[in-house]
């Protein structure tokens, strides 16, 4: 929770290749990248940037970074590929205008951020980020351009909260999330 609440460019995507030992960097200045997801063609991979509520696209071979979905209703945290040319994503800490997340909140405010993250101990973060969470939870599904195609809600967040996981698989997505204890199966 630190990373993100700190807001600092500081993230990194390596390629490993395992033959050689060889680590190089594909891309860097990012925004706590997250929940990478090769493309079905191979020739790119998208990653969350959850602290910033977007997604974006790096193409391995030229190392260009672009934007895949901006602006998202919540903050992504997983991606993984529907197997049929799409993808999921499951978003925490849902943002709307008449209930802003925490982050929204704190946006122009670096040093606050910084002093919460010096001053309150991990182990806290939890009950302190539910005094401020929508229990609004939402899964979205995107195509490959990045545009939302689907999405689906949990308005009271009972069923799946902090939805941050999301596989198809034989008609029915399964949904994980930090927050709860058990995985959610749902009938597409």
């Amino acid at each position: 929770m630190a990373a993100i609440l700190e807001h600092q460019a500081d993230g990194r995507i390596f390629h490993l290749k395992i033959s050689t030992k060889s680590v190089k960097v594909l891309a860097d200045k990012l925004y706590f990248p997250n929940g990478i997801q090769l493309t079905e063609d191979k020739k790119s991979v998208i990653f969350a940037e959850c602290s910033m509520a977007r997604i974006k696209k790096l193409t391995i071979a030229s190392k260009k970074v672009e934007m895949f979905a901006a602006n998202l209703p919540g903050l992504p945290d997983n991606i993984r590929s529907s197997g049929r040319g799409t993808y999921w994503v499951g978003l925490t800490a849902t943002r709307s205008a008449t209930h802003p997340s925490l982050l929204d909140r704190l946006g122009s405010l670096p040093g606050i951020r910084q002093f919460l993250v010096d001053i309150v101990p991990g182990p806290y973060w939890k009950p302190l980020l539910g005094l401020f969470k929508n229990p609004h939870s939402i899964i979205i599904e995107l195509d490959s351009v990045g545009k939302i195609v689907r999405s689906l809600h949990d308005v009271t967040g009972k069923h799946v909260g902090d939805a941050s996981q999301v596989t198809e698989h034989n008609g029915h997505l399964y949904i994980g999330s930090f927050a709860d204890h058990y995985i959610a199966k749902v009938k597409l």
